[in-house]
């Protein structure tokens, strides 16, 4: 039994089965694309181009392409082409020439993959041109560029919005936490009227923490969620 992510690229590459929140426990962490208000006033068709993802990457596939970057070493521009081809998207166009719009992430892989799949969308979705300006280190950092103007864009998670960036008191928490759609409704109209700041649609893949187990071993005692393990370590205590 070990913690982790949901959308790890190490589930696929070490056989990890992840067992299903049913209690609850973990807060939601739906990743999400937000924007700086200002550029979407001046671009508002970037709210039907990001439309176009909306629940098109799930926790399977975030972990499937993450795996492709850490494990096999893959390209992050590379795999985000291969995915958005294959779903349907053209992935024809990259453009050339001074930058409309700049994208930006952290500094970790899954961050870098979501960049390129934005940029490459904006790019054969749109007439924008779009820089890359990724790596940036964490939250902080990231929602600053955001705010000031250094970037337009970058992938942000829903509960990260709650906890780090909105900074939400214990009342709120309390209230909301273990509802996915109440904490995405509560930081686009918190991020709206603090910052103006816009989260489009949540791309449909829930990265937050877990706890995993051998898929083998897992299957063997038939355990697929934290309550099905509550019941057998309770059953273990019996003996």
């Amino acid at each position: 039994m070990i913690g982790g992510f949901t959308t790890d690229g190490r589930i696929k590459a070490y056989q990890f089965q992840v067992l299903r929140d049913d209690k609850h426990y973990f807060p939601p962490y739906h990743a999400v694309p937000i924007i700086r208000g200002e550029t979407l006033r001046k671009f508002p068709f970037l709210y039907d181009v990001f439309s176009k993802l909306e629940g098109k990457i799930s926790n399977d596939i975030m972990s499937e392409l993450n795996f492709k970057v850490d494990h096999n070493k893959e390209d992050p521009a590379q795999v985000a082409k291969d995915f958005l081809s294959n779903i349907g998207f053209k992935t024809s166009e990259r453009k050339r020439g001074e930058a409309d719009i700049a994208i930006g992430s952290k500094n970790f892989t899954e961050q870098y993959i979501l960049a390129e799949i934005f940029g490459q969308l904006i790019e054969n979705y749109s007439d924008l041109n779009v820089e890359l300006k990724t790596g940036l280190a964490g939250t902080k950092i990231c929602f600053d560029a955001l705010v000031n103007g250094e970037i337009d864009l970058y992938p942000e998670y829903t509960g990260t919005g709650l906890l780090v960036i909105l900074k939400a008191d214990e009342n709120v928490r309390k209230a909301i936490l273990k509802d996915g759609e109440k904490v995405y409704a509560y930081v686009s109209e918190e991020s709206e009227k603090r910052f103006d700041v816009a989260w489009l649609k949540p791309l449909g893949f829930n990265n937050t923490y877990a706890l995993m187990m051998r898929h083998n071993h897992a299957s063997d005692i038939n355990i697929k969620t934290i309550s099905d393990l509550k019941n057998y370590l309770n059953k273990l205590n019996d003996l």
